[in-house]
């Protein structure tokens, strides 16, 4: 016998639901590994670069000979912070994937709230109609 709540679930729903944990997981692995391994290397990386790039300003002979060397690096820092909002952009659209899905869900189970109630009343009115017929 099914219960009153499974008659709000509707497959469309199970759909959405199945989204929205997939969309969840991957999110919190994605924030979890940025924050874990990812950030931090790319902040070990990146003071080594500020690091390269301070020596090749300050020493003249070095600052003649690599100059292309200097403006790469520079380049290198700037394509990690690319990255890094990059990524960053992909962990926020997920989220906000997750919130969708979860909008869609709630709708549809008010919707299948809503069509429950008015079958019920229309059922107690049909009875209540019917009683009075043979009453």
């Amino acid at each position: 016998m099914p219960t009153p709540y499974s008659a709000l679930i509707s497959p469309y729903s199970r759909r959405l639901r199945t989204t929205g944990i997939v969309l969840l997981i991957a999110a919190l692995l994605i924030a979890l590994y940025g924050g874990l391994v990812f950030m931090p290397r790319l902040r070990a990386n990146r003071q080594a670069l500020r690091t390269q790039i301070a020596q090749t300003a300050s020493d003249p002979v070095a600052k003649s000979n690599t100059a292309t060397t200097g403006n790469d690096l520079k380049r290198l820092a700037k394509a990690q912070t690319l990255f890094i909002y990059s990524y960053w952009s992909l962990c926020s659209l997920l989220l906000i994937a997750l919130l969708v899905v979860a909008w869609l869900d709630a709708r549809e189970v008010a919707r299948n709230y809503l069509r429950q109630q008015v079958q019920l009343i229309s059922e107690v009115a049909e009875k209540k109609k019917k009683s009075n017929e043979g009453g």
